[in-house]
């Protein structure tokens, strides 16, 4: 009896002693954490270990040490750990249908008091799961046939065609009359004849295999049996563009691949989009104006307004067009201009042919052109232009330098050359082509109406319509400019007030035509004006003193500019105090109000 009792006290006292972490389950997940730690495998942190939305212990089956947890497939993972427990190739998370950790999966009813992450056969159709998912992708939703919001693995009819899954020839497509022509085990509405897993009833191409159904004209055929892919009418057997729409066959290179879907049109291996000129060999890409059209295909390939075929140097710019030995090669670009067999830097008589280049006063100037540079028939010492041949001596600007060397407007052309003597145009704009320079003539747009008649000076209209009678015309009527000052709107520092010169004194984006206080000093420029301060100098204005207004010159400054403000108000407080007081002539005295 003594030793029963020993022994019933024992046993509590070792009760009572036994570790309180034994019985603790962190995760509340309806296993301890010991047992999850040592036999089952769980994390004693996570209530739901795979990650499916089905609690541990509901996967599990077993709670307590010793325990064998449920491993539905008999794979190395129990359930509990196991992303596709019944291994359908759907994963438990679909099969479960929870949207967050739950203890009750679905379970459509396939095999009695089994829920579906558990059941092969999930609707008991007589279909496995596996065939119905659609694919093995665990990641991807179950594969669903119709539009009734069932997975096919859990739907009796798939195709929603009244005719039960089980015995339903082409369970995927709808097919009430069921026929098989064929006498497959498929019904013809998802025979596949081509075995490329696109039932015929839906592929385009039914007897030959094209999984990928790729339709370039879109016609219904796939390319796989299109005789013409791009549609284009020719035939793809003799189409240098099977699938690039190219009726002309064009193919510039000759290369059997048709200019529409040939990367480098010119066979220059330059590829046409980095290609300065796409449709001409010119692999040098040389562009002698740098205008982006290469010389290979560009008709001025010096830029100097003369066509290629026209030019005597067709890559240096020589709009005069000199030759002096009329090789027809222009002095611009001839190495020997005088032809006489010696290259211009050597030559010692550049304009003039002495091929024995004798020079009697070794002057460095050959004996052929002593006196006369240029071989104009001027005399160097009355020639005004030495080295230039200009027989007619023209001197436009009467400064002893001759047109052909003389530059009077600095616009860096040639008086010779320019279209616009005496006035700066280095861009030589002439709008309508007549030769005379836009800057020097009356109707640059050469509409026949004179500049200070045009209503649109700079675009031809000699209709010079006007819908809206604001005196711009309609061609240039989308450059918005309210107050006619030549400045557009968009840009214009006063739209509403005339202002050409965009002045802004004080900077502040508001131009002095339409600012009232043109040096933001607090004092609008009419109240300045008044008092006889400057308007447009911050550091000089009105300072409220007393009953009136006295002008003294104040530092500049932020704080002296808040001093000003501040004697300006109390000035003006000064004066509403009096008038309150004054009555008669008095109130008509000694007020003033400075801001």
């Amino acid at each position: 009896m003594k030793r029963l009792l020993g022994l019933i006290i024992l046993t509590g006292i070792s009760a009572l002693c036994t570790p309180a972490r034994a019985q603790v389950d962190t995760d509340f997940d309806g296993i301890l954490n010991v047992s999850e730690s040592n036999c089952i495998g769980t994390s004693p942190t996570d209530p739901d270990s795979d990650d499916d939305f089905i609690r541990d212990d509901v996967e599990a089956g077993a709670t307590l040490c010793p325990a064998s947890p449920t491993n539905t497939d008999g794979t190395d993972s129990i359930d509990a750990l196991d992303a596709d427990s019944d291994n359908d190739t759907i994963s438990d998370r679909h099969e479960s249908r929870c949207t967050t950790v739950c203890t009750n999966p679905a379970d459509s009813g396939g095999v009695a008091s089994q829920p579906d992450y558990r059941d092969v056969d999930s609707d008991g159709d007589g279909i496995s799961d596996a065939i119905e998912a659609g694919d093995a992708d665990l990641s991807t939703p179950p594969a669903a046939s119709d539009d009734d919001g069932l997975a096919d693995y859990i739907d009796t009819d798939s195709d929603n065609d009244t005719v039960l899954d089980g015995v339903d020839n082409c369970r995927t497509i709808d097919n009430l009359d069921q026929a098989d022509t064929l006498g497959t085990p498929a019904g013809d509405a998802c025979d596949d004849t081509d075995a490329d897993t696109v039932a015929d009833a839906i592929d385009n191409c039914p007897t030959d295999e094209n999984t990928d159904q790729i339709d370039t004209d879109d016609d219904g055929d796939g390319d796989v049996c299109d005789a013409d892919d791009d549609d284009d009418t020719v035939d793809d057997e003799d189409d240098n563009c099977r699938i690039v729409e190219n009726t002309m066959q064009e193919d510039l290179d000759e290369d059997e691949a048709g200019d529409a879907c040939d990367d480098d049109d010119d066979g220059d291996e330059v590829d046409d989009a980095d290609d300065n000129c796409a449709g001409v060999a010119n692999p040098d890409q040389h562009d002698a104006d740098d205008d982006d059209a290469g010389d290979a295909c560009d008709d001025d390939d010096d830029d100097d307004g003369l066509d290629d075929d026209e030019d005597n140097c067709p890559s240096a710019d020589n709009p005069a067009q000199l030759d002096d030995d009329d090789d027809g090669e222009g002095n611009a670009c001839d190495d020997d201009v005088d032809n006489d067999g010696v290259d211009d830097d050597e030559d010692n008589c550049a304009y003039v042919a002495n091929p024995d280049q004798e020079d009697e006063d070794d002057d460095g100037r050959g004996d052929e052109c002593e006196g006369d540079a240029d071989s104009d028939d001027s005399a160097d010492e009355d020639d005004n232009c030495r080295d230039v041949p200009n027989p007619d001596q023209v001197d436009t600007d009467n400064d002893g330098i001759g047109d052909a060397c003389d530059d009077s407007d600095g616009d860096g052309i040639p008086d010779g050359q320019d279209n616009c003597v005496g006035v700066d145009n280095d861009d030589q704009t002439d709008e309508d082509g007549n030769g005379v320079g836009d800057d020097c003539e009356d109707d640059p747009d050469g509409d026949e109406e004179p500049n200070e008649d045009d209503n649109c000076p700079t675009v031809p209209n000699p209709d010079q319509e006007d819908v809206d009678g604001d005196g711009v015309g309609d061609a240039c009527e989308s450059i918005q400019d309210e107050d006619d000052d030549g400045v557009a709107d968009e840009d214009d520092l006063c739209p509403e007030d005339a202002d050409a010169d965009q002045d802004d004194n004080d900077d502040d984006g508001e131009g002095d035509a339409c600012d009232a206080d043109d040096d933001n000093d607090g004092f609008s420029d009419t109240r300045e004006r008044e008092y006889g301060t400057d308007p447009t100098d911050a550091n000089d204005h009105p300072i409220a003193t007393g009953g009136g207004c006295a002008v003294t010159a104040q530092p500049a400054g932020g704080f002296a500019r808040e001093v000003a403000w501040l004697a300006a108000v109390l000035g003006a407080l000064a004066a509403l105090n009096g008038r309150r007081r004054r009555t008669g002539n008095s109130r008509a005295a000694n007020r003033s109000s400075c801001s």
